[in-house]
């Protein structure tokens, strides 16, 4: 992890993240490797609450702008990769999950989970759809009950093995995460995944998906219709509006 205090013109390595013994000894499946961050979320009343997601290794807290670390690693999945926070409530943390310990038999839920004490205790979510992997997780900031997300039968390798791909499903929920239905994107999108879900602040009901394989789909109405975008690139691993 690093951080900026001058623009980004200069640059300061936090190895504060390696204090506690266990980031360094984290297992992926097979080998154990080098831990590596898969988002990072401020808290936006608070820019001293960070949060720090780890590839199979749970995730990370800090409350003092970066000295010091926490690792959050009860009752949710360790194979954290997305965090949003709940902009009227910060201590309402979301997270979307690889589902690496659900498929285990060591996690209580699937991909999803919502943390109502600033990660301390974790609640499953979105228990009705049968699927156990994600990564997209974005909550409307014009109506914050209202979030998004994609779920996926497994992770990458084994959708490149299957022959119906990810099996995905687009979900969505307008009741700040107590319930999730499936969203129809009016053609076979399932085969693919989407890496990154974006909203747009100035264009209420404007969601934008991003496909692994290159591919867009657009709403205009909150996602109760989609449609296939004009535009190919040759793959997807993250999106972001910018406003020009």
């Amino acid at each position: 992890v690093y951080v900026s205090e001058d623009l980004g013109a200069n640059w300061i390595r936090l190895d504060s993240v390696w204090d506690d013994p266990f980031v360094a000894t984290i297992p992926y499946p097979g080998a154990t490797v080098e831990p590596h961050v898969r988002d990072i979320t401020i808290d936006p009343t608070d820019p001293d609450t960070i949060y720090a997601a780890l590839q199979v290794g749970y995730m990370l807290k800090s409350t003092d702008g970066g000295d010091s670390w926490r690792l959050l690693n009860k009752g949710v999945d360790c194979d954290i990769h997305t965090v949003v926070l709940d902009p009227r409530n910060p201590r309402r943390v979301l997270v979307a999950t690889g589902g690496s310990d659900s498929r285990n038999g060591r996690a209580p839920g699937r991909a999803l989970y919502k943390s109502e004490d600033g990660g301390e205790s974790w609640d499953p979510l979105a228990m009705n759809i049968d699927r156990n992997y994600s990564v997209p997780l974005t909550v409307d900031p014009l109506a914050p009950d209202t979030m998004y997300s994609a779920v996926a039968s497994g992770p990458p390798g084994s959708a490149r093995r299957r022959p119906g791909g990810s099996e995905t499903i687009m979900i969505r929920t307008r009741d700040g995460g107590a319930t999730w239905d499936p969203m129809e994107l009016g053609s076979d999108y399932s085969r693919d995944f989407p890496e990154g879900i974006v909203l747009d602040e100035e264009r209420p009901g404007w969601v934008c998906a991003g496909f692994r394989g290159g591919s867009f789909y657009l709403s205009e109405d909150g996602g109760d219709s989609w449609s296939l975008l004009d535009l190919q690139v040759p793959g997807v691993i993250n999106v972001t509006l910018v406003h020009a």
